[in-house]
């Protein structure tokens, strides 16, 4: 039988992604749904294991509805004590807070630079070819992002796999990512593989070859040809596409580049 909502009273947002679960988060969630269990709380009370609440620097991180209150290094003793706090005294704990409604700014020691994109580099591209290019971010929500677009916009295009066989964009029929760790793109009968998370691999190197590490967006000086580069950890090529779609391009400065464009070298 499922929770009957209408007594739920405060829930508790525990986040279950890669970097929170290197720092202890799924014990820490065993540890204080037994709190609950045991002190009678259970049913009054709700916790749901996000994926990412975007705030890995500070992992593992909890969200406390109502209130929009958010923590941070949250082990099972802190863990134990905001449960304490917020069911007993209907209020925050103060100490582990990395923000709540109405703050200015986040309580953390560990804030990172939102500049994660460099500026474009003018430089040889490839056989004498002169250009500029940047890298971008790889996880999933950006290459899927990524695809979804073009297969949005559509155009002119050619996207080629680490064996050099060449697929016309036009034809990307489908892109599906139900399986976390590969995009899959589909071009008339044929489907390629983009893997964004490899499992079920032992050997580490292979995994790391397999991998989309290095996402390089840069466009060709002597033409009006632009495009993606994937490689992986070692810095070869898993893959690539090429466009002359300008509409595309836009988009890859403005979401993927968040804003940065080319700028010719003095």
């Amino acid at each position: 039988m499922g929770k009957d909502l209408s007594r739920v009273k405060q829930t508790f947002y525990t986040c279950d992604g890669g970097s929170c679960r290197r720092a202890g988060a799924e014990q820490t969630s065993r540890d204080t749904r037994v709190y609950l269990r045991n002190s009678g709380s259970w049913e009054t009370t709700h916790t749901v294991k996000t994926r990412c609440n975007g705030r890995c620097e500070d992992a593992p991180t909890w969200i406390v509805q109502p209130g929009n209150y958010w923590y941070k290094g949250v082990d099972s003793v802190r863990g134990v004590e905001i449960l304490k706090s917020h069911i007993g005294n209907n209020e925050p704990l103060k100490e582990a807070l990395l923000f709540k409604e109405g703050d200015l700014k986040m309580n953390s020691e560990n804030e990172r630079s939102n500049a994660f994109i460099k500026p474009f580099e003018y430089r040889e591209l490839s056989e004498g070819k002169m250009g500029w290019i940047t890298k971008g971010l790889s996880s999933d929500q950006y290459l899927y992002a990524l695809f979804s677009k073009w297969f949005e916009i559509r155009g002119e295009g050619v996207y080629t796999n680490s064996k050099g066989k060449r697929f016309s964009l036009s034809k990307l029929s489908g892109i599906d990512y139900s399986d976390e760790f590969n995009i899959e793109l589909t071009f008339g009968e044929e489907k390629e593989l983009l893997m964004i998370g490899v499992v079920g691999i032992k050997d580490e190197t292979e995994r790391q070859k397999l991998k989309v590490r290095g996402t390089f967006y840069f466009s060709e000086e002597q033409s009006s040809t632009k495009g993606i580069i994937f490689k992986n950890k070692m810095g070869e090529r898993l893959a690539s596409i090429t466009f002359e779609n300008e509409e595309f391009w836009k988009y890859c400065e403005t979401i993927q580049l968040g804003g940065v464009k080319i700028e010719e070298l003095a």
